[in-house]
């Protein structure tokens, strides 16, 4: 198997290299080699990709230097991307793409056909870093071929709990303290009791008793998923939320929206939604609205990866201190992803020296490239504090203000805004506020009640193109449109005859060969553990 060469082969490499492999960002071409890259870039923080530090600090430390093709990550990059492998004219293609959300699908599909580089052996012979940070986090599994284990892409690792974990629950402790409450609830029944308290006791202190937000998000799905591991489903992770472990055989998948738990949480979220417990816009919110209701204090539950992100005062806000147990018993936070990105470097089979872009990719997976991608260069860009983590300097921190945003400060030195880097990074060498105060500490009281597997699914493209069409009727057209309807009691979800119907209408669209396909995949991933 392609997973356990690649296991001893990386072993064999650092017993012989040392630890110091990691703590080193070695040269891999003695002249300065040029290559043109594609990348998506996010234009409210990043225009000039060339005088980023972090690209600087590479070419100076690899010797690669590299000419970036930018594209807006608001579109631009998928119309050009589609253009170009339609065209299949390998001449105009770069010699490699980052970051330009290259999907699963289209590697499987393209590569095959000779557009992408099928990099495995290559990574086997000159990327021991990448190689033993695929092994850590199960990663070879999602990122080879289903079919001919070739691998088309370098992906974006993630062995950080705080940034894999989404969302989390911050409850205002200020508001807490205004209604008589001082300890942190620990059962759903107790969060219905202090929301209601929160809810009639103008716990902001504003004179409006109706202005307080019982728990909100940027989308409502951040908000249902804070209850999942309450009631018994998603124990799988989050990166497929319609299918977990059947608890009765765990080696089988199990539809998630049509189990009795599911129904249990969604009667439990209509009780809050009727009683005005949670946030009556959930169906319509965006970050900026939840931005601006936090700017007001009008949040008290706040379901979100962290929050500085949300407009609100880090200082009044504290994640649960367990997780939540609800009516069964169940005490589970199921938000953990697998923290594998597929498709974040790709190189074109039209490059001319692959080799040195292997090496040169390398560096990203080490715990130095990783601290050099993200936070600079020590005593230049970032210093470490108490704990032993990076952080920025008061140089660098001095600038952010309202009108100059912390990821646009960062930005100068980092491509880091908006993700889907390939590289590897954990709690301490990456440089999101999520890894940081409060975020990370709620993540790590959260994190023996999280999911211990994840399940990332990796299609064949049929079974894709398959899955496709079951998903926009299963998915897009029936559940998500009853969900919205259960939650806010258009539908009344106890009515046995109306959740019956709705089960049937599942069914009716194809929910069996969805399983099948799902089984199969899963079937194929345990066959490789």
């Amino acid at each position: 198997m392609k997973r356990i060469v690649s296991c001893l082969l990386a072993v064999c490499i650092m017993a012989m290299t040392s630890f110091t492999a990691f703590a080193e960002i070695p040269r891999v071409t003695e002249e300065t080699k040029e290559f043109t890259f594609w990348a998506a870039y996010n234009p409210n923080y990043q225009t000039d990709w060339e005088n980023i530090k972090a690209w600087q600090y590479f070419e100076e430390a690899t010797g690669v230097h590299v000419n970036w093709e930018l594209y807006a990550n608001s579109g631009e990059m998928a119309e050009k991307l589609n253009v170009l492998i339609a065209s299949g004219d390998l001449s105009s293609f770069p010699d490699a793409f980052y970051r330009c959300g290259i999907s699963a699908s289209q590697l499987k599909r393209y590569g095959p056909e000779g557009l992408f580089l099928d990099i495995y052996d290559l990574v086997q012979q000159y990327a021991p870093n990448l190689c033993a940070r695929m092994d850590e986090t199960n990663a070879w599994r999602v990122v080879l071929d289903p079919v001919t284990n070739a691998m088309y892409s370098c992906p974006d690792l993630s062995n950080s709990v705080s940034a894999r974990m989404h969302p989390k629950l911050f409850l205002n402790t200020k508001m807490m303290q205004a209604v008589g409450v001082d300890k942190m609830p620990e059962t759903t029944d107790e969060l219905y009791d202090l929301l209601v308290l929160i809810r009639d006791q103008d716990a902001n202190g504003n004179g409006d008793a109706t202005d307080e937000i019982g728990i909100t998000s940027n989308y409502a799905s951040n908000v249902i998923r804070a209850f999942t591991g309450a009631f018994g489903i998603d124990n799988r992770g989050r990166d497929d939320l319609s299918v977990d472990a059947d608890p009765a055989d765990e080696t089988k998948v199990r539809f998630v929206y049509t189990t009795d738990e599911y129904r249990s949480m969604l009667s439990y979220l209509n009780r809050l939604y009727e009683e005005n417990l949670l946030d009556h816009d959930l169906f319509g919110v965006n970050t900026g609205n939840m931005i601006a209701k936090g700017s007001q204090d009008m949040i008290f539950g706040l379901s979100y990866t962290n929050i500085v992100a949300a407009g609100v005062d880090e200082a009044d806000y504290r994640g649960l201190e367990v997780a939540l147990k609800g009516p069964e018993g169940h005490q589970d936070w199921n938000n953990l992803s697998a923290g594998i990105g597929v498709g974040s470097f790709v190189i074109s089979a039209s490059c001319e020296d692959p080799e040195t872009l292997v090496k040169w990719i390398d560096s990203f997976y080490s715990e130095e490239g990783s601290l050099m991608l993200h936070f600079g260069k020590e005593g230049v860009d970032f210093t470490y504090d108490e704990n032993g983590y990076p952080v920025y300097t008061d140089q660098v921190l001095s600038q952010v203000s309202t009108d100059n945003p912390y990821d646009k400060v960062i930005s100068a030195i980092t491509p880091y805004a908006s993700g889907g880097l390939p590289r590897y990074m954990d709690d301490k060498t990456f440089c999101g506020s999520e890894c940081r105060g409060e975020a990370l500490a709620a993540a790590q009281r959260m994190e023996p009640y999280a999911n211990e597997e994840c399940w990332m699914f990796n299609f064949t493209t049929d079974e894709e193109e398959e899955l496709s069409a079951l998903r926009s009727d299963l998915i897009t057209n029936c559940h998500d449109v009853y969900q919205a309807k259960f939650i806010t009691g258009e539908l009344d979800v106890d009515d046995d005859a109306v959740w019956n119907g709705y089960v049937a209408e599942m069914e009716g669209m194809g929910l069996e060969d969805y399983l099948y396909i799902y089984q199969t995949a899963l079937d194929r991933m345990l066959a490789v553990e």
